[in-house]
């Protein structure tokens, strides 16, 4: 029960660190592919490209998920609130 709670806590960090992690993942990827100069940081930045793409599939039902857990403990929030002055 703690640790779930420590994951919602903190899951806008967690996401942002995933996120953060792919890119630098495809960047390393992507720079150890190329023969040359410009042929390593081409093959970074595409790699880059599609690690972003990539982690914006992944993740992008976490972040959705978070979005709809704000919104529902502001309206919550918001609910109990003026439930107290009626």
């Amino acid at each position: 029960m703690i640790l779930s709670k420590m994951v919602v806590k903190w899951l806008e960090v967690i996401i942002e660190v995933g996120l953060w992690l792919i890119l630098l993942v495809g960047f390393i990827a992507g720079w150890s592919l190329g023969s040359s100069f410009f042929g390593s940081l081409g093959m970074a930045l595409l790699t880059t490209l599609g690690a972003a793409l990539s982690g914006a599939a992944l993740f992008g039902f976490f972040i959705l998920l978070n979005s709809i857990n704000k919104t529902v403990t502001k309206i919550s929030e918001s609910s109990s609130h003026s439930g107290q002055h009626s």
